[in-house]
């Protein structure tokens, strides 16, 4: 009996299996906003197709008209379309954004791997104009240069575009400053590559990280901005069907129905949410410390 005891005492317990790591949360963080991003940049892209009527087409027989379908969202105050001004809205938007941003990756990432590889007096004088521009609201400083240059959407892409410069300058700068001491880098030096060649091939792509993050960020801020600007009557001028000039154009309105100014605020609404879980979700999943986390 004491033996059957001493047995069970110290027999060793049953392995429990390891936990296996949450990998389908991980994927759908990730996936669920990129696909919200994706259906509305197909809309934009296939927006002569999937609209099914004139965006800019007026019928006042038709005004303030509830979802049907013929108009699946419903009509505004003008009788038009507003699931067409929406998909054309999209590409508004699309345009600003992706330009914008385009502008402020290059010359944000240039100037800020410039000033964090060379150092001295080019890193003084880059990095204080940086930090210059971010001391001004982005809506106000926005405001006065498209006040100035008049309301187009050449003017907003390059306003927006200037605005966020110093988010890439600043996030190329820190990164270059912790990769420019690497063997790698040295090596490339000691060889004889060209300053440009040792940022290019050396630096740039151990950077690329973070630089991939503040893209789906800026994108979500770009739409937001650019809503904003259009909102005030500075954005595209009419009769481009802005999601911005939507809402503001609906909203003295909205006694007589909610819908013109419900819709495109869900979609902008849903559009800077899914880019900003978008660049959340990259942010953990280029983390090597996160990886694996269960």
């Amino acid at each position: 009996m004491r033996s059957s005891i001493r047995g069970f005492v110290t027999a060793s317990p049953v392995p429990v299996p390891a936990r296996r790591p949450r990998r389908w949360w991980w994927r759908a963080r990730l996936l669920v906003p990129a696909g919200v991003v994706l259906l509305v940049a197909v809309a934009a892209l296939a927006a002569p197709v999937i609209a099914q009527h004139d965006p800019d087409h007026i019928d006042p027989t038709v005004r303030v008209a509830l979802p049907s379908r013929v108009y699946p969202l419903g009509t505004d105050e003008y009788g038009r379309d507003i699931a067409s001004r929406l998909v054309y809205g999209a590409r508004i938007s699309m345009i600003v954004s992706g330009t914008s941003v385009a502008i402020a990756l290059s010359v944000g990432t240039a100037a800020g791997m410039a000033a964090g590889y060379f150092g001295g007096v080019l890193e003084l004088v880059l990095m204080r104009f940086v930090d210059g521009l971010l001391s001004f609201p982005p809506i106000l400083l926005a405001l006065f240069v498209i006040t100035f240059l008049g309301p187009s959407l050449v003017n907003v892409i390059v306003v927006i575009g200037l605005l966020y410069i110093p988010r890439f300058a600043r996030i190329a700068h820190g990164a270059t400053l912790s990769v420019r001491e690497n063997e790698y880098v040295q090596a490339a030096t000691a060889i004889g590559a060209t300053h440009a060649r040792v940022m290019g091939r050396a630096i740039l792509p151990n950077i690329a990280a973070p630089l991939f993050v503040q893209v789906s960020l800026g994108l979500g801020q770009a739409i937001l901005l650019e809503s904003g600007l259009s909102f005030l009557g500075l954005g595209a001028p009419p009769p481009a069907s802005s999601w911005g000039r939507m809402i503001e154009q609906s909203s003295r309105f909205m006694g007589l129905s909610p819908w013109p100014v419900l819709w495109p605020s869900i979609v902008v609404s849903a559009t800077v949410l899914a880019l900003n879980l978008l660049g959340d979700a990259m942010r953990d999943a280029l983390d090597p410390r996160l990886r694996g986390r269960a």
